[in-house]
């Protein structure tokens, strides 16, 4: 237990008395003071205490308001670098998309530049019209019937280079796809309706020939004075023509990669053709430019076996290798391929000529494109089962004659 020492004057005071005043003799009176008593330790201590309350209440209540304008400053900076990061990210996106355009573009101009310079005589208009899509010219019925004749005009030393070797119309609806189509024989005899240095009549083969004559040499009329015969004889107007020689069978063939043909002959060895060389067993084969050129030609006119029909045969074998050089192109992708339309069109060149317009391309192209070949029908005028032509001989020429 604490025990408390006295304090010495409080002992002091308390043990000694006070003397007593004199008699006689008056008491001191205590003097006033003016001095304000002391605060005691307990109020002063509160001021203080009150005061560094304040204080610490007022950084209290700015230490927030530093800090949130730190952190504001701090997103705003952020913000500030991450814009300035985006600026430049959408920057270099959109030079890269900008570049990659540049590039396309300058390849495709390459490459329609390339296409436009091998056709470009071989459609007729402005090349700027390519970007129409004018429709087809149509007959009665709805369909456009294009005449395709083959000369050998690129042969040197072929005689009757100006004679139509082949004859063809394509029939087609552009509406429903539906195609057929449909030989006409070379030796079909016809009347001619202009002058003509073979006479006023002869075989329709040398109405090409006739029209060079009556035209002053205009190869553009001349094709449609034969086109014009043509719509006769089938009884439809024929509204386009595709003037092709001996290279473009080769060429296109070639540009393919080749085609696949069914060979079909009476004779069991197949064909053999003197004039052509050619020499090919019956069946299917992949055959190459010059192949498919020979079969295309060949008619045993000189000797040979496996075309007992001659020219009858050589048509159907026309229209043959026509449908196969279709399918390739379709089934190859030839027509979305830059590099492969140029190749093919390289192969026409100056080897073609037609008169649709460039502002039709693109609509026959699209008609083209949605054709089937196995929909499409190959017909013979000379069909066993209902023939519209027979044989005949005039004037010691063999003739075909309705």
């Amino acid at each position: 237990m604490d025990i408390k020492k006295p304090n010495k004057r409080s002992t002091a005071s308390a043990t000694t008395p006070k003397r007593p005043a004199a008699s006689g003799s008056k008491a001191p009176t205590p003097k006033p003071t003016t001095k304000r008593p002391a605060p005691t330790k307990s109020s002063f201590r509160r001021d203080i205490d009150d005061a560094i309350r304040a204080i610490d209440s007022a950084e209290a209540q700015d230490a927030p308001s530093t800090g949130a304008r730190a952190t504001r400053d701090g997103h705003a900076k952020r913000g500030q670098r991450q814009r300035k990061s985006w600026s430049r990210r959408k920057k270099i996106i959109v030079w890269s998309i900008t570049s990659l355009l540049v590039l396309l573009a300058l390849i495709a101009g390459f490459y329609a530049y390339r296409i436009a310079q091998n056709t470009g005589g071989m459609f007729q208009g402005s090349m700027f019209d390519i970007f129409r899509n004018d429709q087809l010219k149509t007959d009665a019925n709805g369909r456009s019937n294009i005449l395709i004749f083959g000369t050998s005009e690129d042969d040197p030393g072929h005689s009757g280079a100006q004679l139509a070797d082949s004859i063809m119309v394509l029939s087609i609806d552009p509406e429903t796809k539906d195609s057929f189509t449909v030989s006409i024989p070379r030796d079909l005899w016809v009347d001619f309706d202009t002058p003509c240095s073979v006479g006023s009549a002869g075989k329709i083969n040398a109405t090409y020939l006739c029209g060079l004559e009556a035209k002053g040499g205009d190869e553009d009329a001349a094709s449609l004075v034969f086109a014009d015969k043509v719509s006769d004889v089938i009884g439809s107007d024929v509204q386009y023509y595709v003037a092709v020689n001996y290279s473009v069978v080769q060429g296109l063939v070639d540009a393919l990669g080749g085609v696949d043909v069914t060979v079909h002959s009476d004779d069991p060895r197949g064909i053999y053709d003197v004039a052509t060389g050619l020499r090919i067993a019956s069946g299917t084969h992949s055959v190459d430019g010059q192949t498919a050129l020979d079969l295309s030609r060949a008619r045993n006119a000189e000797g040979g076996y496996g075309l007992s029909q001659s020219n009858f045969d050589r048509e159907k074998n026309q229209q043959q290798v026509l449908k196969a050089i279709q399918d390739k192109a379709l089934s190859s992708g030839t027509l979305v391929d830059p590099n492969k339309a140029v190749a093919l069109t390289e192969s026409l060149g100056d080897n073609v000529r037609t008169n649709v317009q460039t502002s039709e391309l693109r609509t026959a192209l699209d008609v083209a494109a949605g054709v089937r070949s196995d929909a499409m029908q190959s017909k013979v005028l000379n069909d066993p089962a209902s023939p519209l032509v027979t044989t005949g001989s005039y004037q010691g020429q063999s003739i075909v004659r309705p």
